[in-house]
């Protein structure tokens, strides 16, 4: 075990510079107007000092700990932040990086408040919490010198104490992918190439001006004015816009997300579909142009690296999320846009991320994760064996759905493509349903796919067909809907009785604050202010096996927390599925490092690593041998994955 050097810088911000004030760590860091006040110190023998002259301090611990303070465990809070001056302002990363702001959200959820003064309150920490230094200043008197000294040496204190309260409570695995998510956005393992990014700059704005040809990018982006253009077009051939319910009223369904906005893109009517490209095109425009324009922007900050910022345990299941100005999991992907240009400009933008000279990403990707984690949960053996004999399950679902054969086609004969149909419907159905979605919303899922436009002639054919599927997957795997209720029942228990309850491999346990659910690798999903709300009856609607709406009156007991958001079984089940993915990819990732194979970049099931080229078939393999081997808290459990390599993310897709 290392000994533990806590560290804190202190810097200079005021109302019109600070992190808010742009969009990531390195350009506040790199500005012209960043001063460093000070460096506070916490030494592992219990000593504390905060100094002005932090190039003179870091020295003289790099003598003693080592060039990268690689013979210490450095505890920060928001590590983020204060590793990126050691990195860019002076060349020091160290490889040991222990996070009490991320330490606190694994410990109290996603919805804790984590400054340091709130944390200390809620551990009932000794800590002095009524220190205040005033911000705005960048030439400090000697008084107020003494004050931020104060104010500094209180704060390295509250985070070691901090530090001592969290670490009992928390996962090894856990400190170790937090120290992972640092690591990723101290490297230089990823580059980026400008000038592509500045050539698909250019014919993104060039080519949209031809595509667009006399229409006005104003009129097009409005929604009151293009629901207008659409309408009058659509008037043309004695058809009305479709609307669909907003805030105040029904509204235009012109979203690009709107099931009919998707389908007019291939509408007969030239006119109505080049609107709804120009739409399509406008409103992508600034997305894309905000992508490139921060890529380009870090690379002149980084000399062309780019930093892999994800945010550890961000959503409710602990699952990562992007952050400092671009979400490098949400990039767009190639192909799916019906308009060329805009398929090329993500391909360009995925083109421009690309490995150092000499080295390869290798991805690979868990396949049906969700799906399997949840049937080896519910212990649905008909899916578990299927799964285990390698079997297609969406094929083998779907055509016992529509009793006919599906599966992927041949060839591009109407027979063949009508099973590919098919199984594109029952992948559909085995991803989207394992989480109680209703009928309505199903209806929803096939209205949008191509699938359902060759199979159903009206909206009620559609509702039908949607109430067909979902009642067949309830009915053919049992235990899934079954655990969904028993889920929902142990954790209503467990609010009330303020007791432990126990579900198959789940454990969970509530006080007056949270309800827990243990999770089979031990990790725990936390809600805050759980409640069970008064009885109240509510109007239900929902399609019946006609395809029919039907309205009733029903009695409920909403199961609610943190601010009323809703809780159910098929939510709750969703959650833990979703947790227990996240776990066993944290699972894969820190069996990579172990095996020397580093992961720069993982994005929701996917790792990916960057190696030397004539290793990459080797690391390749070994990844999915890791993916593979499940972790002993996961017995039974049966994972595939499979992987590709490329010298940039386009070449991954």
């Amino acid at each position: 075990m290392f000994p533990l050097l806590t560290l804190d810088f202190e810097t200079f911000y005021s109302d019109s510079y600070n992190l808010n004030s742009f969009p990531s760590y390195q350009e506040y860091i790199l500005s012209s107007q960043f001063k460093i006040h000070g460096l506070a110190v916490y030494y592992p023998d219990g000593k504390r000092e905060f100094r002005r002259d932090a190039d003179v301090l870091l020295h003289e611990l790099q003598s003693v700990y080592g060039n990268n303070l690689e013979n210490a465990c450095i505890i920060m809070h928001n590590a983020m932040f204060d590793a990126a001056i050691l990195k860019y302002k002076f060349n020091i990363i160290p490889p040991c990086i222990h996070d009490t702001m991320l330490m606190a959200k694994y410990l109290f959820g996603v919805d804790v408040k984590v400054s340091l003064k709130e944390l200390a309150e809620r551990c009932h920490l000794p800590a002095k919490l009524d220190l205040e230094f005033s911000k705005g200043k960048r030439e400090l008197t000697a008084a107020e010198f003494a004050e931020l000294r104060t104010y500094a040496i209180n704060d390295v204190v509250i985070t070691r104490e901090l530090y001592d309260h969290i670490v009992p409570e928390i996962l090894p695995e856990e400190l170790e992918i937090i120290n992972h998510t640092v690591q990723c956005f101290l490297r230089d393992a990823i580059k980026i190439n400008k000038e592509l990014l500045q050539q698909a700059r250019h014919e993104l704005c060039t080519r949209l001006i031809n595509e667009l040809g006399d229409m006005q990018p104003e009129e097009i982006s409005s929604d009151r004015q293009f629901a207008q253009l659409l309408s009058d077009a659509l008037a043309k051939t004695n058809r009305t816009l479709a609307m669909k319910p907003g805030k105040n009223g029904m509204i235009p369904a012109i979203s690009m997300d709107d099931p009919e906005m998707q389908n007019m893109l291939s509408d007969p009517d030239p006119l109505v579909s080049k609107l709804v490209k120009a739409r399509l095109l406008v409103k992508s425009k600034a997305q894309l142009l905000s992508r490139i324009n921060y890529l380009s922007g870090m690379a002149n900050l980084t000399g062309g690296t780019l930093p892999v910022f994800l945010k550890y345990h961000h959503a409710q299941t602990g699952r990562f999320a992007g952050g400092n100005g671009l979400n490098l999991q949400n990039l767009p992907v190639p192909g799916r846009s019906p308009v060329q240009i805009l398929n090329d400009t993500a391909w360009k933008i995925r083109q421009s991320i690309h490995a150092p000279a000499g080295y390869v990403f290798v991805a690979v990707d868990a396949a049906q994760i969700e799906a399997r984690v949840l049937a080896w949960l519910t212990k649905e053996e008909q899916l578990n064996s299927a799964f285990a004999s390698g079997r297609d399950i969406y094929s083998e679902f779907a055509s016992e759905v529509f009793k006919e054969p599906a599966g992927k086609p041949c060839d591009d004969s109407p027979a063949e493509q009508r099973k590919g149909l098919l199984r594109q419907i029952g992948k559909t159905a085995i991803l989207g349903l394992g989480y109680q979605m209703g009928v309505e919303r199903f209806a929803k899922q096939l209205k949008s796919s191509i699938a359902s436009s060759e199979l159903c002639r009206s909206e009620r054919e559609l509702a039908a067909l949607a109430y067909k599927i979902v009642h067949s997957y309830r009915n053919q795997y049992r235990a899934i809907p079954g655990f969904w209720k028993e889920l929902e029942k142990e954790f209503r228990k467990s609010v009330t009785s303020r007791n432990f309850r126990k579900l198959g491999r789940l454990v969970i346990a509530s006080d007056n604050r949270a309800t827990w659910v243990t999770l089979p690798s031990g990790r725990k999903l936390i809600y805050q202010a759980t409640a069970i709300l008064p009885t109240r009856i509510q109007e239900i609607s929902y399609l019946n096996s006609q395809g029919e709406q039907v309205t009733t009156l029903m009695e409920q007991q909403p199961l609610c927390y943190h601010d009323g958001k809703n809780l159910h079984g098929g939510l709750l089940t969703e959650n833990v599925v979703q947790a227990t993915a996240r776990d066993l990819l944290v699972h894969v990732i820190l069996k990579c490092e172990e095996a020397g194979i580093p992961i720069v970049l993982h994005i929701h099931d996917e790792v990916i690593a960057c190696v030397p080229e004539d290793q990459a078939k080797q690391a390749m393999e070994t990844m999915i041998q890791i993916w593979r081997t499940v972790p002993q808290w996961a017995e039974g459990l049966v994972l595939d994955a499979e992987g590709v390599f490329g010298t940039n993310l386009a070449g991954l897709k």
